[in-house]
């Protein structure tokens, strides 16, 4: 996948708002030539841009988009008219974001074996965000957990935010896809104590 640019509108669900950086401009600029990685597993083709070590893309490849094709059913994507990301980082002023560029430190399992991928990024003043995204063969489940390391002198605050991030469609695209109007948009959460 190429690396597109985040649209200015957009919609996110976030576990902590406040000091989440903004998205990146809408205005095109050069991104940095950081290789995506792919990972692959019996249910999910996952694709993570080291730019914020992002959840960009992912296809299920046990549904179908559609009964015409048997093109694989692509929950997230990052092209520029289908943007729908997972991304997450660190609030406040540790520059240690989905902005932020990460190195990948380790990639172990295949796709039949439960994978670990694990990035890593640090910033002047000596802390470090490691993310590792974790994949189980036969579940949908996609698990990431944050990290931080502080190497400074200095005790630090910062808290962990986690968000979907996606653009809104216009009136035009509602229209062309049959959605006659949104009486929700978000995610949804169902338990067996509470519903909806």
């Amino acid at each position: 996948p190429s690396r597109s640019q985040q649209p200015a509108q957009q919609s996110a669900a976030t576990t902590a708002a406040q000091s989440v950086p903004e998205s990146a401009p809408a205005t095109p600029t050069k991104a940095p030539e950081v290789a995506f990685i792919t990972i692959s597993t019996d249910i999910f083709k996952a694709t993570i841009d080291p730019i914020g070590a992002s959840l960009v893309q992912v296809s299920l490849l046990t549904h179908k988009a559609n009964n015409e094709t048997n093109d694989p059913l692509i929950l997230l994507n990052n092209t520029t008219k289908d943007f729908f990301a997972a991304q997450t980082g660190l609030t406040g002023e540790y520059n240690l974001n989905h902005l932020s560029e990460f190195s990948l430190i380790s990639h172990t399992g295949t796709k039949n074996t439960i994978q670990t991928v694990t990035f890593e990024a640090k910033n002047d003043q000596g802390i470090r965000l490691v993310k590792t995204y974790t994949f189980t063969p036969g579940s949908y489940l996609i698990s990431v957990s944050q990290t931080v390391k502080n190497l400074s002198e200095k005790p630090i605050s910062a808290d962990g935010y986690y968000q979907l991030v996606r653009r809104e469609l216009t009136s035009d695209e509602m229209k062309e896809k049959g959605i006659e109007d949104r009486s929700h948009f978000g995610p949804a959460f169902y338990t067996s104590t509470e519903k909806f």
